[in-house]
């Protein structure tokens, strides 16, 4: 699952995971969670579910909170973590 995921960059264009399956999408947020702080531990697949729910879908809001404090936010097509 891992080698299929796609690689997300610290801000990347929300589009980037539409279309993908659902475990390879859960993957890249995964690793794109962690890289920004989020512990590991704390990453089950309905917290991945959730967050790639968020990236992909605009009417779900502009920020949400993740584990470790990790906030991300969905602007104009493009996410990241508020700073």
């Amino acid at each position: 699952m891992s080698e299929s995921a796609p690689q997300l960059a610290e801000r990347f264009v929300a589009v980037e995971l539409e279309g993908w399956p659902s475990l390879p999408a859960m993957e890249a947020g995964r690793r794109w969670l962690i890289g920004r702080g989020a512990p590991a531990g704390e990453l089950r697949p309905k917290v991945l579910e959730r967050f790639v729910e968020f990236v992909t879908d605009a009417g779900l809001g502009t920020r949400q909170e993740f584990p470790g404090r990790v906030v991300v936010r969905r602007r104009k097509g493009w996410v990241e973590t508020e700073s």
